[in-house]
């Protein structure tokens, strides 16, 4: 593994994402009670590892107080 910052705490947003997606899955294939088939599909669907990669900017969000004018 890199020891660049970046590269690890994008690994590390990457995998709790992919974990956070799976368990949304898995809840949604208890809630509509989905047959293998069914299930394999939306596994497919929504959890192929390209799709939750993080990428960090050099961009600064500035945050401006709403009573600033």
């Amino acid at each position: 593994m890199s020891s660049n910052p970046r590269s690890v705490g994008s690994a590390l947003i990457e995998t709790l994402w992919y974990a956070y997606a799976n368990r949304i899955v898995d809840a949604a294939v208890r809630l509509y009670s989905l047959n293998e088939d069914q299930q394999k599909e939306v596994r497919e669907k929504f959890l192929r590892r390209g799709d939750y990669t993080v990428e960090f900017t050099d961009e600064v969000i500035q945050n401006k107080d709403v009573h600033d004018s």
